[in-house]
């Protein structure tokens, strides 16, 4: 690996640091994200998931682009510092954990949105999935 690639892997990083920072502002989780209140079943303009995808158009982009990147800079990041069969592992994972974090908010089932979705949020936009992965695949044999 030479000194430019380390150097982009090195700011994809910081980059994914920077984006995390962001989490309680951007994602879908109104017991920690202010502007996803209108999720809250207490709000007195509660709506289907439907309608609130239509009526907050912008903040639905704009959450599903962020948690995009949360796939998306993970299995660069993998596969500028591994191989690809990691990135591509990196990737289908995180792809499952962004079906089944918007899974639960399409449920709109008040105990998920209560016990399960800060948890699969608070991880899934933070680096600890891929400092995870970065440190499985750098005990991995080089053969594997």
């Amino acid at each position: 690996m030479n000194l430019k690639t380390k150097t982009l892997g090195i700011i994809l990083f910081l980059v994914l640091l920077a984006c995390s920072l962001f989490k309680d502002a951007i994602t879908p989780d109104y017991l920690n994200t202010p502007p996803a209140f209108m999720l809250n079943p207490a709000n007195p303009d509660y709506r289907t998931i439907f309608e609130l995808y239509q009526t907050h158009t912008l903040f639905w982009v704009k959450a599903h682009l962020f948690s995009l990147l949360f796939i998306v800079i993970p299995a660069s990041l993998i596969y500028i510092w591994y191989n690809k069969q990691l990135a591509m592992f990196t990737l289908y994972l995180l792809a499952v954990i962004y079906v089944i974090e918007y899974a639960i908010v399409w449920a709109q089932h008040p105990m998920l949105n209560v016990h399960i979705l800060p948890k699969v949020n608070r991880y899934f936009h933070s680096p600890f999935v891929f400092l995870f992965l970065f440190a499985a695949f750098t005990l991995l044999p080089q053969k594997e």
